[in-house]
């Protein structure tokens, strides 16, 4: 999920590339549609859906959802957050999605996780 602007210079990419992805990485928490996406980007829905892949190599909700959970796990770091809190914070609809997808992406339940970062289990 690493993504480098220099390197989007370099590679001749389509500029709504750049632009989606910042979008997604500033309004991560909010429900951010298809429709609003391409029309902010100036490109078709079908050819944002379609092209996504190829540039991030994940579907657009994927993507999505990776960045909440980079930010999600940024936030049990901090130890200072409930659970709850920071599955709203993210932009989740409600600690068992939230749960569910910190899940599929990391492979932990998120307590567990923040367990493991506080060394409560090794």
């Amino acid at each position: 999920m690493t993504w480098n602007s220099e390197e989007a210079a370099k590679t001749k990419l389509p500029a709504w590339v750049e632009k989606i992805r910042l979008i997604i990485q500033e309004r991560y928490n909010k429900k951010l549609s298809l429709n609003e996406l391409s029309k902010e980007a100036g490109i078709h829905p079908v050819h944002l859906s379609r092209q996504f892949p190829k540039y991030f190599n994940v579907s657009l909700h994927y993507y999505v959802s990776q960045v909440k959970i980079q930010k999600a796990t940024q936030m049990l770091k901090e130890n200072k957050y409930t659970l709850y809190q920071v599955a709203h914070f993210c932009g989740f609809s409600d600690p068992s999605h939230f749960n569910r997808c910190f899940r599929k992406i990391t492979g932990y339940n998120p307590s567990v996780y923040r367990k493991m970062l506080s060394g409560a289990i090794l």
